[in-house]
């Protein structure tokens, strides 16, 4: 079983000094591959622009371009185990500047690169009470190089009607 999600927004406006214009668009591909497994295929694109004119020393612009990928693999290898995995690339460009005396921007183009990688497991303890979400994300961005990400979960649910969790 497929599914297929498509979403979008446009928009502008001028309140005051400022000029706001830009869009975005979402595209999303779900395959059921068995009962107990799938894979997700998401595309995202946004264009940002603003130019603010507050004063006649100091004027700013800004355009962004911004492409994000995201592939996703779930799969349930036993009753009491739910594994993600998967893997990520954004690509920001963007073009910046001030026509102003007082400020700069140093660099005023720059281009940005992030990928990642993670793996998630849920699992599930004691079925509908306890359960436990372990799992890393490693990241690579132009800022701080290579970045290890471990994260840990746990929910308690002794009734319907209340939940503790911790991380």
């Amino acid at each position: 079983r497929d599914s297929l999600t498509l979403q979008g927004d446009l928009y502008d406006s001028q309140p005051g000094a400022s000029n706001l214009s830009g869009g975005n668009i979402l595209g999303r591909w779900t395959r059921q591959l068995s009962p107990t497994s799938s894979t997700m295929v998401q595309l995202y694109y946004n264009r940002a622009e603003q130019q603010a004119t507050d004063s006649p020393e100091t004027k700013y612009r800004e355009k962004r371009k911004t492409v994000d990928l995201e592939l996703q693999y779930n799969f349930q290898p036993t009753s009491s185990h739910n594994l993600v995995v998967g893997g990520g690339y954004r690509f920001s460009k963007d073009e910046t500047g001030w026509l102003s005396p007082y400020v700069f921007i140093d660099p005023e183009n720059k281009t940005e690169h992030l990928t990642s990688l993670f793996l998630q497991d849920g699992i599930q303890l004691i079925p509908e009470i306890l359960n436990l979400n372990l799992g890393v994300r490693a990241e690579h961005n132009d800022y701080t190089g290579f970045e290890l990400h471990p994260t840990a979960r746990m929910a308690w649910t002794p009734n319907l009607q209340h939940s503790l969790w911790g991380a």
